[in-house]
């Protein structure tokens, strides 16, 4: 038996009791992650770069 059957195998097992519904549960929470992570993650970024562009000499500040 090689690495990869071993792992199709555990894969199977781990995933025996998985269905639809619960494919349902887990978009529906991975589109509620997303909804807060990427308006997150932008107001990070656009902190981040103000603070680059304050520092910088050469840049005007908008």
């Amino acid at each position: 038996m090689n690495i990869f059957t071993s792992y199709g195998l555990r894969l199977k097992k781990e995933f025996s009791g998985y269905n639809a519904k619960s494919f349902g549960k887990d978009m529906l929470a991975g589109v509620t992650v997303a909804a807060v992570a990427l308006p997150l993650a932008l107001a990070l970024l656009s902190v981040c770069c103000r603070a680059v562009l304050i520092r910088s000499p050469v840049l005007p500040v908008p």
